[in-house]
């Protein structure tokens, strides 16, 4: 009876930054992500390879890993092989990588400027809105989305320290505490900018022309009169 010569299989563990992606299932990615991808088992030299979706140079890359700069939108297949010391090669994987269009980021256009009260001295809320609600337009790219923004006053003061809000998807809202206090006899105005927007996977956002929104804080009242007390 002949010996039938068995060749053993690699196992592949494909690691990209938080995501794992196993044969046949794809992977989305953003536009201009750097993507890594690796095989648990250092004891072959491998032959990478993409049909399509990046200018990376992979003949180079003989490693147990590879590092993909994904910048062409569509769907596309990655493949592996492993080779070892008696240049016998494993069986090829494959993976489905999808990369969608770069993200932008603004304001909703029904998302408008906000009209509200002096706080009061103690954090009182002085009439209109305690908050302001503004909706986010956030297109493209691998959502939810990690958004950072601030406020700021009229001479481009920050007068809210810097915040990001993480996992919002499109639509939703950040919320702005009007906790302004506002005693000059005038209304005074104070901007909220959007200063950075990243995708799940890490990618930057574009900032689109519509990232500020305003709050107007009408000065706040006071009793000029005597109180008598009957």
């Amino acid at each position: 009876m002949k010996n039938l010569l068995k060749k053993s299989l690699f196992t592949l563990a494909i690691v990209c930054l938080g995501y794992s992606a196993f044969a046949q299932v794809d992977q989305t990615v953003t536009k201009g992500k750097s993507q890594s991808y690796k095989v648990d088992d250092e004891g072959l030299t491998y032959t990478w390879n993409v049909n399509g979706g990046t200018v990376s140079d992979l003949t180079t890359q003989t490693g147990n890993t590879v590092l993909i700069d994904w910048s062409i939108e569509g769907t596309w297949d990655l493949t592996v092989f492993g080779t070892d010391a008696n240049n016998c090669i494993t069986e090829t994987r494959t993976f489905q990588i999808e990369v969608v269009g770069a993200a932008t980021a603004n304001f909703a256009g029904t998302s408008g400027p906000v009209v509200t009260c002096s706080d009061l001295n103690g954090g009182l809320p002085g009439g209109l809105l305690d908050e302001s609600l503004f909706a986010l337009d956030l297109k493209g790219g691998v959502a939810p989305y990690d958004v950072t923004y601030e406020v700021r006053d009229a001479s481009s003061a920050v007068v809210q320290a810097s915040k990001t809000v993480t996992g919002i998807a499109d639509g939703e809202d950040i919320t702005i505490t009007n906790d302004f206090v506002n005693t000059s006899g005038g209304d005074e105005v104070y901007t909220v900018v959007i200063t950075k927007v990243i995708t799940k996977d890490g990618v930057n956002v574009t900032l689109g022309a519509d990232v500020t929104r305003t709050i107007t804080v009408h000065s706040k009242p006071t009793i000029s009169g005597t109180i008598s007390l009957n």
